[in-house]
């Protein structure tokens, strides 16, 4: 009786791995589908305008004393950060290989529906931005934003909401100086 070795009992009992079988299924396709790439090319259209808005508005905000910056000084960097971002945004988007949807219609439509549920809800709030002020008109658009970005439990986004909306008020409006729009709520917490 021949005796065989260990390493080649083992070898025959273990099935083979075929690298291009089920792991191939399960690979995460590389690139971005058409409507991904409409979609990523849409927000930076969005954020360079927001930051040509912005940096055109700092313009009539007063200078600081002394040769300081003041209250425009966030604001500009702000605004320049949001162009950056949109150039890397743009330059990521075009580089990136174009892959063929799994299902065109749902994808498509996903991919679209938000970019254009987002820059209609960015619309709506610059719209309301003078009647109800900051800090409203920011919750419900962070409120938004985190379902969108997929957040699960609505009570947890909309405490987030609330108080990153605070924060940003006390922060920008008595900190910095930056005159916010402010609403009948806006004063009475502290804005």
């Amino acid at each position: 009786m021949a005796r065989t070795d260990s390493s080649e009992a083992a070898t025959q009992l273990q099935p083979e791995h075929d690298p291009a079988g089920e792991d191939a299924q399960d690979a995460v396709p590389v690139g971005n589908t058409r409507s991904d790439k409409i979609g990523a090319l849409s927000i930076a259209a969005v954020l360079i305008i927001v930051a040509v808005y912005i940096l055109m508005e700092t313009t009539t905000y007063k200078p600081g004393a002394g040769g300081d910056p003041g209250a425009a000084a966030l604001p500009r960097l702000m605004g320049i950060f949001a162009i950056l971002a949109a150039v890397v945004l743009i330059f990521q988007t075009l580089r990136s290989p174009t892959r063929k949807a799994t299902s065109p219609t749902r994808d498509g439509f996903r991919a679209t529906g938000r970019v254009v549920l987002m820059m209609v809800v960015v619309a709506v709030g610059i719209t309301l931005l003078p009647l109800l002020g900051y800090f409203l008109t920011m919750s419900a658009l962070l409120y938004v934003s985190g379902f969108m970005a997929g957040a699960k439990r609505w009570w947890a986004n909309l405490l987030v909401a609330l108080i990153s909306s605070w924060v940003t008020l006390l922060l920008f409006s008595g900190i910095f100086s930056v005159p916010l729009p402010m609403g009948p709520i806006d004063h009475l917490i502290g804005g």
